[in-house]
């Protein structure tokens, strides 16, 4: 009796906190947003958006993360309405003379479907509508409709454009319990604690999370995914109907997202509830399927990655200048793989560094590289430790895991090539698993105190120093004048010594232990 007094309390406390965390936040965001105040929007938005709250704290606790995961997703839910608030006031102020960013936009694209759904929430249209192909806006039709039904129902009487920013902060926290539970349960809580601090705090993540944009929900729902991959042998049938929801949300949103994500589910559920039970000398032939089966997607997708690779490949050459020298010099021919090769060091931290313009724009800029530069040694490292992982069921699930990401970054590169939004979003979309990998690394360089981490990060560092004095000359007028291809041959030559460096001192360590 007592226990049930004690739970009903704790219910109550949590409802009593959501509601005023969620009456206080819609207040000031009503208050500070464009729109006006309006009692009527204060009351809706903000009881919805403290049952968004309620649902959140109610994660926490089935996670069973502690303080630790307390402190994490509150501090990233602040960070997400701090950047929210700051850059749909602050851009109008300090950002460039585009019309989206005088409208408070950091992307295109999210303005676009915000004010196509503010169209169709006060057109009086069937919301469905939003799945035809009349709106522009989004192809796929998920995302606006979402959006056009919480400013029918939640703010009927003015464009208040800060409200479902509030709503893809708290859809895409709902991910980091789901994250925390499962890599706990499935591996250790040093590696769930760092998954969760690169998932929240990636600031790609962040910035898309602060918009109207579709990633938040994806990534909630690919988390969500994840968790019930690793729960599937506890209970088969509730994790196959959790897979098919989030499946099922997945296509809503975005189909070809959705396909994907979705394709590397499965492929995990293979290799990790299938495979297991197999003889290890039948185990081959699963391997084999999963090579045919993305062999066979590959080819279907081949002819659009190709079209859209040599249409973003010429716009990315028109805007660049060091590209179009290059390419004048070389011909056309290498022109789609030395795209993707640069698209993968985007966004670029020398020329954030340095080719600095807005004051706004240039320390999100620099931002978004930092997270970039800190996250890609540990995916490039993860690829080759992931072969000595223990025990077999780890090694297959990290395996699959860390060469389709590495895959998919590289298409990303190929599809967006230079671009600087569009390529860092669509690798952000594997940011559930791009964060496992950097848990599971980061555990492992630590549990064997591994070096090679810490010299890819050595090479990574003297790749920036040599191309930011590059940079430094070109924009600034300062440092050692130096070609292109000279700075290449540089960092080239500096690879190769250090990983020779590196073998050779393994090499006689090993030979004085033993």
């Amino acid at each position: 009796m007592k226990t049930f007094t004690d739970k009903k309390r704790k219910i109550f406390f949590f409802v009593l906190l959501s509601l005023l965390f969620g009456m206080g936040i819609s207040a000031l965001v009503i208050s500070l947003g464009f729109g006006g105040w309006d009692l009527q929007a204060w009351v809706l938005s903000g009881l919805f958006v403290s049952i968004g709250f309620f649902l959140l704290a109610i994660a926490v606790r089935w996670a069973q993360g502690g303080k630790t995961l307390i402190w994490i997703v509150a501090a990233g839910l602040i960070l997400r309405l701090a950047v929210s608030i700051g850059l749909t006031m602050g851009l109008p102020v300090y950002g460039y003379e585009s019309e989206e960013h005088q409208a408070g936009y950091i992307f295109a694209d999210s303005y676009d479907r915000d004010y196509a759904a503010w169209s169709l929430a006060s057109s009086g249209e069937a919301v469905v509508s939003a799945f035809e192909n009349e709106y522009l806006a989004d192809q796929y039709g998920g995302l606006l409709s979402i959006m056009a039904l919480q400013y029918r129902y939640l703010s009927p009487g003015a464009h208040r454009q800060m409200i479902p920013l509030l709503v893809s902060g708290i859809v895409f926290m709902l991910a980091v319990p789901f994250l925390w539970n499962s890599l706990r349960s499935r591996w250790n809580r040093r590696v769930a604690l760092v998954a969760a601090l690169v998932f929240t705090f990636y600031p790609e993540a962040v910035l898309l999370s602060s918009a109207h944009m579709r990633e938040p929900y994806l990534l909630c729902l690919a988390s969500i995914g994840t968790w019930a991959v690793i729960a599937w042998e506890k209970n088969r049938v509730k994790s196959t109907a959790i897979l098919a929801a989030c499946f099922i949300g997945l296509a809503l949103i975005s189909w070809r997202s959705g396909v994907v994500i979705a394709g590397v589910l499965v492929v995990w559920l293979f290799l990790d509830g299938i495979m297991e039970k197999w003889h290890p000398s039948r185990r081959i032939w699963g391997w084999l399927l999963v090579v045919l089966v993305f062999l066979t997607l590959a080819r279907l997708s081949y002819a659009w990655v190709r079209e859209t690779a040599v249409y973003d490949t010429y716009l990315m050459v028109q805007s660049s200048g060091i590209l179009q020298v290059v390419f004048k010099q070389i011909g056309l021919k290498y022109q789609i793989p030395i795209v993707g090769a640069y698209g993968l060091t985007q966004p670029l931290l020398p020329a954030a560094l340095v080719a600095l313009s807005n004051p706004l724009a240039s320390v999100i800029a620099i931002i978004r590289s930092l997270g970039w530069y800190l996250l890609a040694p540990i995916l490039v490292f993860g690829f080759f430790a992931s072969w000595k992982a223990e025990p077999d069921r780890d090694r297959r699930v990290l395996i699959w895991l860390t060469t389709i990401s590495l895959i998919w970054i590289l298409v990303s590169s190929l599809r967006a090539g230079g671009d600087l939004w569009d390529n860092p979003r669509y690798r952000t979309i594997f940011l559930p698993w791009l964060a496992l990998i950097a848990g599971w690394v980061w555990d492992w360089v630590h549990c064997r105190k591994n070096p090679w981490l810490w010299r890819l990060y050595l090479i990574e560092l003297l790749f920036v120093l040599v191309f930011t004095n590059f940079y430094l000359v070109r924009y600034a007028h300062v440092g050692v004048r130096i070609s292109f291809y000279a700075n290449i041959g540089l960092v080239m030559g500096i690879t190769v010594v250090v990983l020779g460096a590196g073998l050779i001192t393994d090499w006689l360590k090993n030979r004085k232990t033993g």
